[in-house]
C-alpha cells in the first residue's frame, strides 16, 4: 500500500515508520489528532503519546500490516446478492421469525458496530453488532462459513475471526436466525467484512467529565443513551415544524449575517465580510425584524426555525449560540397565541411520550399538567401581592414619571437585595420578576401585561385600574410561559404603528442611557451603549402598513432540556456549549497507559 496511507493516520505513527526506514509525509502528519480514552486495564495519563501509538502499532499488525490494513477502509460496493440493512432494518423485517426457525432464502447483508464479542468454543462466536439505534447478534460458527465460503479453510476463518474487535465497522453477510432463547440473529455465512476498524481500543465506560465533554464522539460509542437527547430533538423540532406547516404557515430562512443586529436586547457578535472590509457585521441575536418585513410583504403567516447568537455568558441555561423559532400571524391576538402555544405543547408532550418506548433515557412527559387552559399571572398585581407579603404598604409605582426607577430602586433597599449590574428600569423589573414571579411558575404558567417599557416592539394599552393604588398603569400585550420556573415562550400583539414604534425606541435608548451600578459580575453586563440610534429602517418598512400581527418565539434547546429531563443545556447539544466546543482544541491531552 502507499506509505502516505500510513503516515496520515496519526502524527505519532509516524514515528512507527521511521523505525521501519519510511519517509513521512509532511502533507499528512496532522490529518487526525491524537485522541483520548480508556479501556480495560488502562488509565488516563498526561503526555504520554508513546502508549497510543503503541496500542495503533499493534491493532495495524492484527490487521495484517500496513499493507492489510488498508484493505480495511475500502470502497463500498454494494453486495451482490440481497441487501444491506442497519441492525434496526433486519430486526424490524424479521420480526416474526419463531424460536430456532432459519429463513435459508432470506439472504442479506447487515451493517454495524462491533460492541461485543465473546467465544463460545473453538468454533462458535457471538458478536453484537449495533447501527440504527439497534443492535442484532451474529452468530459466527467456522463450520457454517467453510459451507458457504469455498475460498477458505479453517485456519483462514480463524485468523479473520481473531482479527475482529470491539468497535470495527462491518458488514455481516447470512441470512435470519432466531435461538432457542429467542433472539433474533444473523446466522454468518461468511466472516464479517472489516469496513472501517477502531484502530484505537473502544472503552467499556468513561466516568471522567473532561473526558466526555472533549470527546462526545467516543461517549456516543459506549452510552447508547447518550444519543437519545440527539433522536428526541429531531422529534421535538419535527413536530413543531408539522404543526405549523400544517397551518399553513410558510417556513422562510432570513439573514444571519446582518448590518445592524435588531430583535432582542442583547450583545451581538461582530465580524467583517472580504467583500466589505470598512462594514462591520453582526451575527444575528434574533430573526424578529426579517420575519416581520416579510409580514408587511404581504405574507400572512411565517415562521423560522434556526440558529441565533449573544454574546454573552455560558452557564447551565445559556450557550452564546443557541437554536430558535419564531412565527408571526396576521389578525391574531394575545388570547390566540396563548391557545395555539398550550395545543403545541400538549402535542409536544405526546411526541416526547410516545419517545420513551425506544429512547430509554427520557422521562416520563407528564401529559397531564399539559392540558390547558395554563394558569395566568398578571404581572403588576402578582406582584403586588408577591412584594406586599414583605413590606406590606408597597405599591407597585408609576412608571411613567421620572421617578420611577428611584422607586424601584427604593424597593431593592428595603428588600435588601442587591440590584443587577449596570441596570435600567427594564432590567430592573425583569430582575424582581424572576424573585418574586418565576418562583410561582412550577406548573405551565403565564406572566402576562408586563410594563411597557419591558416590551418596545409589542403593542402596549392601559390597564385596569389597580386594586391597591388605583392607578392605571401602562402594559404590553404580552405574554410569556413558564415551566418549572424557565421560560419558555414569549409572544406580542406586534407594534405595527411606525409613529410609536419610533417613540418606543427612542424612550429604549432614553432608558439605556440611564443606568446604575450593582454588583454583579462584569460578564452579566449588558453590551455597551452602540446602538444609539433608532432602527430607521425597520421602522420606514412599517410605514408601508403592517396589518395587526400576533408574533411568537421559543428557544428549542430549553424545549428539549424540557421533554429530556435535563438541567444543564450541554447535555441537549450533540457537541455541548461554547465551552466544549473551544476546549476540543485543548493543548492538554491526556493518554492511554497500561
Amino acid at each position: 500500500m502507499p506509505r502516505p496511507f500510513v503516515q496520515s493516520l496519526r502524527p505519532y505513527i509516524c514515528d512507527a515508520c521511521r523505525a521501519r526506514s519510511i519517509t513521512p509525509s509532511p502533507v499528512f502528519g496532522r490529518l487526525l489528532q491524537p485522541t483520548r480514552h480508556i479501556h480495560s486495564g488502562a488509565r488516563l495519563a498526561l503526555g504520554s503519546s508513546s502508549q497510543e501509538a503503541k496500542f495503533v502499532d499493534r491493532r495495524i499488525q492484527e490487521l495484517g500490516g500496513y499493507d492489510g490494513v488498508a484493505q480495511c477502509f475500502p470502497r463500498w460496493q454494494p453486495p451482490k446478492e440481497g441487501q444491506i440493512l442497519s441492525a434496526k432494518a433486519f430486526c424490524a423485517d424479521h420480526a416474526e421469525l419463531e424460536s430456532g426457525d432459519t429463513k435459508v432464502d432470506s439472504h442479506s447483508s447487515v451493517y454495524g458496530r462491533i460492541i461485543s464479542r465473546r467465544k463460545a468454543s473453538s468454533t462458535l462466536w457471538f458478536l453484537h453488532i449495533e447501527s440504527g439505534s439497534a443492535s442484532v447478534q451474529v452468530l459466527l460458527n467456522t463450520s457454517v462459513v467453510l459451507q458457504h465460503a469455498a475460498s477458505f479453510d479453517e485456519a483462514a476463518v480463524r485468523k479473520a475471526r481473531s482479527s475482529l474487535r470491539r468497535g470495527d465497522w462491518v458488514v455481516v453477510s447470512g441470512v435470519p436466525h432466531r435461538t432457542q432463547s429467542g433472539e433474533l440473529s444473523v446466522q454468518a455465512w461468511r466472516v464479517p467484512e472489516i469496513v472501517a476498524p477502531s484502530l484505537q481500543p473502544i472503552p467499556e465506560n468513561v466516568t471522567n467529565a473532561g473526558f466526555i465533554s472533549r470527546n462526545r464522539h467516543v461517549e456516543r460509542i459506549i452510552q447508547p443513551s447518550s444519543r437519545d437527547n440527539i433522536i428526541l430533538r429531531h422529534k421535538l423540532v419535527s413536530e413543531l415544524r408539522r404543526f405549523l406547516t400544517d397551518r399553513d404557515y410558510v417556513e422562510v430562512n432570513t439573514p444571519l449575517l446582518v448590518a445592524e443586529a435588531g430583535g432582542a436586547v442583547a450583545r451581538p457578535f461582530e465580524t467583517r465580510a472580504t467583500e466589505f472590509l470598512d462594514t462591520k457585521l453582526n451575527l444575528r441575536v434574533a430573526p424578529e425584524l426579517f420575519l416581520k418585513r416579510l409580514i408587511v410583504g404581504n405574507m400572512d403567516k411565517v415562521f423560522e426555525i434556526g440558529t441565533a447568537f449573544r454574546n454573552e455568558g455560558v452557564d447551565l441555561t445559556h450557550n452564546p449560540e443557541f437554536s430558535i423559532c419564531e412565527f408571526y400571524q396576521v389578525m391574531t391576538s394575545l388570547p390566540e397565541l396563548i391557545r395555539l402555544t398550550e395545543e403545541l405543547f400538549f402535542g409536544l408532550a405526546t411526541v416526547a411520550e410516545a419517545a420513551r418506548q425506544t429512547l430509554r433515557s427520557v422521562p416520563d412527559a407528564r401529559l397531564d399538567i399539559f392540558q390547558g387552559p395554563f394558569k395566568q399571572l398578571d404581572f403588576i398585581p402578582e406582584m403586588e401581592n408577591a412584594i406586599r407579603q414583605r413590606i406590606p404598604s408597597w405599591q407597585f409605582p408609576d412608571l411613567s414619571s421620572g421617578a420611577g426607577k428611584d422607586a424601584i430602586l427604593s424597593t431593592y433597599a428595603e428588600l435588601s437585595l442587591e440590584p443587577p449590574v449596570e441596570a435600567n428600569l427594564p432590567r430592573l423589573l425583569d430582575d424582581l420578576a424572576s424573585n418574586f414571579l418565576e418562583p410561582l411558575c412550577d406548573l405551565p404558567t403565564w406572566i402576562i401585561n408586563h410594563p411597557e417599557c419591558m416590551s418596545p416592539l409589542s403593542k402596549s394599552f392601559h390597564a385596569q385600574a389597580s386594586t391597591i393604588s388605583g392607578l392605571s398603569h401602562r402594559v404590553s400585550a404580552r405574554a410569556e410561559l413558564f415551566i418549572h420556573g424557565r421560560e419558555y415562550v414569549n409572544c406580542y400583539e406586534e407594534e405595527n404603528s411606525p409613529l410609536e414604534q419610533r417613540r418606543k425606541f427612542a424612550e429604549q435608548i432614553q432608558l439605556k442611557a440611564s443606568i446604575v451600578s450593582g454588583q454583579a459580575s462584569a460578564k452579566d453586563a449588558p453590551p455597551p451603549e452602540t446602538h444609539g440610534v433608532v432602527d430607521e429602517s425597520y421602522v420606514g418598512a412599517l410605514e408601508y402598513g403592517m396589518p395587526p400581527t400576533g408574533g411568537w418565539g421559543c428557544g428549542i434547546d430549553r424545549i428539549v432540556m424540557l421533554f429530556s429531563g435535563k438541567t444543564r443545556i450541554a447535555d441537549v447539544l450533540p457537541f455541548g456549549t461554547l465551552t466544549n466546543v473551544v476546549a476540543l482544541n485543548s493543548s492538554n491531552k491526556p493518554a492511554v497507559t497500561a
